[in-house]
């Protein structure tokens, strides 16, 4: 099912993008997840931060001040230590991410142009490890925040950007098992997940 959304939103995507004035940018970066913990009871386990990666691609649609940037991105969230007391466990965990940012363009101009954009993002979260990976919500709505700068060179674009991105809904099922060391926990109350990202994206 996953698959079928994922490949009917790339169509959807590749077909609209001709119709509009739009530039095609590739982009990739670093993201330091944080992770909240798990309280179940009077028991709590802790996930550390992570440092992972994503990559992706992107469509700038309209060349005014304010214009729509769509993407379908590739993240991966590192290796995610998650323990309690003395017991630890460490899991893969990563999404595929559809962004839809609204940026705006502070100063205008043909040759460095600040901006500053944000906007909803949904996800599709997964890992490898099949007790994980049932107790992840597969579907995950967040939203994103940031900062950048256009810096033309010729033909091209680079656009550095720092990135603030907090999920709305909660990125664990409520009441899973998940197991640590050699113990298990349920998850009762599950903060939000949150990452700071940065960003350096090629348009063109």
């Amino acid at each position: 099912m996953r698959t079928l959304v994922l490949c009917a939103l790339i169509a959807s995507t590749v077909c609209f993008v001709p119709s509009v004035s739009a530039q095609v940018g590739v982009a990739a970066g670093l993201n330091f997840e944080n992770l909240g913990d798990i309280q179940a009871t009077s028991r709590r386990a802790t996930f550390d931060n992570s440092t992972g990666y994503h990559i992706g691609i992107y469509f700038d649609l309209g060349g005014g001040k304010v214009s729509l940037r769509p993407g379908l991105f590739y993240r991966d969230a590192g290796d995610v230590v998650l323990s309690e007391g003395l017991q630890e466990s460490v899991f893969d965990l990563s999404t595929i991410e559809v962004p839809l940012d609204v940026r705006v363009k502070l100063v205008p101009s043909s040759v460095v142009s600040p901006y500053v954009l944000g906007g909803p993002v949904v996800a599709f979260a997964s890992s490898s490890d099949d007790g994980f990976n049932d107790a992840v919500r597969n579907l995950l709505l967040s939203a994103n925040a940031g900062i950048g700068i256009d810096l033309a060179m010729g033909s091209i674009v680079l656009s550095p950007e720092l990135r603030f991105a907090f999920s709305v809904n909660r990125w664990l099922e409520e009441n899973r098992t998940i197991r640590v060391g050699g113990a298990t926990i349920s998850s009762d109350e599950v903060s939000r997940q949150s990452a700071v990202m940065l960003r350096l994206g090629l348009s063109f």
